[in-house]
C-alpha cells in the first residue's frame, strides 16, 4: 500500500550546547562531551560558527565514558591531505566496555564551509553522524580508525531529553510505504510501517524540525532475548544518519492481525532537520530481518513553508 500527504509546513529552533556538561541554554537538546582520550582538540568554523573537534588517528583512540540509558551521537569529519578526484570512504569502529560492538563506514569529500581558521590549507569533510543507543548503567565507549585515514575529527555529544520529550506531537504518516502495520500497544490501536527486505518507507518533511521515530524489531522463531538492530536515514545516496539499537520482546504490544512473529518493544531516536524540504528513505541494515517504525512531528512545526 502506497500513501501520499500534503507537505508539511513549520518553524522551529534546534538549540545546540556545547561543553562539557554546560548547556548555552535550558532548553538544549544535544550536550558535547569532552573525551577523556583523544589526540587534538582544534576550533573550526563551520559555515560561519565556531565549533570544538576532537581528532583521532590510526592507532589512537577517542574514549567517553557515559551513564545510560541514554542515546549519543557521533559527528564525524575526514581531513583530507589534498583535493580528492571522488568520494573517500572511512570507516569508524566503536567498543562498548572492551567489546567491539559495530564498525559504521562512511564516505565524504572535502566541503568549503567547514574551515580551521589557524591552518587555511586544511581540507576537512561534510559532516558525517552515527547514533548509537546506549545501555542503563555506566559505560566506556572507545572509537577508532581504519587505517589510510590521516586524521579524523570527531564530537560526541548526549542527548538532553527533557526538551524533546516535552514538545507536543502528532503521528506522521510516510509520504510512500509499502505496508502498513496495526499493533495493538497498552489497549491503544496505534500503526506502524514495515522496513526490511522489499518494504521501503520514505518521510518528506519541512526544517528545521525534530522527528521522534519509534521502531520495534520484529521477531521470528529464532530470535531470543536481547536483540541488536540497526537503521539508516538517506536523503537520495547520502547517509544522514544511522541508529544502532538493542531491543527485547514488548510485553504490551500485540498485532492487531495474528502474525507468525512477535513484536519489540519500541525504541526510541530522533532525527534533526536541518532548513529546507528534505525526502528520506529508511532502510534497515540486518540482512533478512523486519522492523516496525513510525513517526511523531511537534505540533508547532506543521506551519514550516519551504
Amino acid at each position: 500500500m502506497k500513501s501520499d500527504f500534503a507537505p508539511l509546513r513549520t518553524t522551529i529552533i534546534i538549540i545546540l550546547c556545547f561543553g562539557l556538561f554546560v548547556p548555552l541554554s535550558g532548553l538544549a537538546e544535544w550536550l558535547t562531551l569532552v573525551p577523556s582520550e583523544y589526540g587534538q582538540s582544534r576550533s573550526f568554523t563551520i559555515s560561519g560558527n565556531e565549533r570544538t573537534y576532537f581528532s583521532v588517528e590510526t592507532g589512537q583512540m577517542l574514549s567517553v565514558q557515559i551513564k545510560g540509558p541514554t542515546q549519543i551521537r557521533i559527528l564525524t569529519r575526514l581531513e583530507f591531505d589534498s583535493q580528492p578526484d571522488r568520494s573517500v570512504e572511512y570507516t569508524l569502529q566503536y567498543s562498548m566496555d572492551d567489546q567491539v560492538t559495530d564498525r559504521i563506514t562512511f564516505t565524504s569529500r572535502p566541503i568549503d564551509t567547514a574551515r580551521d581558521e589557524d591552518k587555511p590549507g586544511r581540507l576537512l569533510g561534510y559532516l558525517r553522524k552515527h547514533s548509537i543507543d546506549v545501555p542503563r548503567g555506566v559505560h566506556s565507549y572507545s572509537f577508532q580508525v581504519t587505517d589510510g585515514v590521516k586524521r579524523l575529527w570527531m564530537r560526541v555529544q548526549e542527548q538532553q531529553a527533557n526538551y524533546v520529550e516535552n514538545l507536543q506531537r502528532v503521528a506522521m504518516q510516510p509520504h510512500h510505504y509499502t505496508e502498513a502495520v496495526d499493533l495493538e500497544v497498552k489497549e491503544k490501536l496505534t500503526t506502524y510501517y514495515r522496513i526490511g527486505g522489499e518494504n521501503e518507507v520514505r518521510i518528506d518533511v519541512i526544517g528545521p524540525t525534530n522527528i521522534k521515530i519509534l521502531a520495534r524489531l520484529e521477531y521470528d522463531d529464532t530470535m531470543r532475548g536481547n536483540q541488536k538492530f540497526r537503521f539508516q536515514v538517506l536523503e537520495g545516496d547520502e547517509v544522514v544518519e544511522t541508529y544502532s539499537l538493542g531491543t527485547e520482546l514488548s510485553d504490551v504490544a500485540r498485532y492487531i492481525v495474528p502474525t507468525s512473529t512477535l513484536v519489540s518493544r519500541g525504541e526510541k531516536v530522533y532525527l534533526d532537520i536541518p532548513e529546507g524540504v528534505h525526502s528520506y528513505r529508511i532502510v534497515l541494515l540486518d540482512g533478512n530481518r523486519t522492523a516496525l517504525i513510525k513517526f511523531h512531528i511537534p505540533v508547532k512545526d506543521l506551519g514550516n513553508e519551504s
